[in-house]
């Protein structure tokens, strides 16, 4: 919970100081953003784990809307043109991935957590090799119109959306399998009532 917790906080973070960004760019960029993702993301994290019943409900909205994301990024014009059109049906995913953790809990949880894992460790990993993956979300949430980020599909992008793709399939199925018989979050009692016959 509390890496979910860090992950919203930093992205949100992320997003607002982007969009706040001067055309010069901030003084020592990297170390600002470094810093302020960071501590956002902490401090949403401590609060995300004391409140960690609550947060497999923002589990479920962050997870639709970077499931959102992904799928959007399997074409350079990412499916949706209309950026109004993207972003509400981003945010209506992130709504249905939240209410179906009510619904089915088990499932929704070891779906999620493996989707993000395997998404972040993708983008994480381009971070280093450059292939320029990164470039699809970053264009879809930079709402900046200094900033003018080209995202090229190319076979090593299509070769990095596959592995998350793959990744998440075997998550899930080793969670399945790991947490068999156990169960997340909120703890329903159904309570039956007897009458007596007498």
């Amino acid at each position: 919970m509390a890496a979910a917790g860090f992950i919203a906080g930093a992205t949100v973070c992320w997003v607002l100081l982007t969009a706040a960004e001067p055309y010069e760019g901030y003084p020592h960029a990297p170390v600002v953003f470094l810093c302020a993702c960071f501590g956002a993301g902490a401090v949403v994290a401590v609060i995300t784990m004391t409140y960690w019943k609550l947060t497999l409900y923002l589990l479920g909205a962050i997870s639709g809307y970077f499931i959102a994301l992904y799928l959007w990024s399997w074409k350079s014009d990412h499916i949706l043109v209309n950026i109004y059109a993207r972003q509400f049906t981003g945010v209506g995913l992130g709504i249905v991935c939240a209410v179906a953790m009510l619904l089915v809990e088990f499932m929704c949880v070891i779906i999620c957590t493996s989707f993000l894992g395997s998404y972040l460790f993708f983008l994480g990993l381009d971070l280093f090799i450059h292939v320029g993956m990164v470039n699809g979300p970053r264009s879809m949430l930079d709402a900046n119109k200094e900033h003018h980020i080209h995202y090229e599909l190319n076979n090593k992008v299509y070769a990095m959306l596959a592995g998350v793709l793959a990744f998440w399939l075997a998550g899930i199925i080793w969670q399945m399998i790991y947490n068999k018989g156990r169960r997340f979050g909120l703890d329903l009692e159904v309570k039956k009532y007897y009458v007596d016959s007498k």
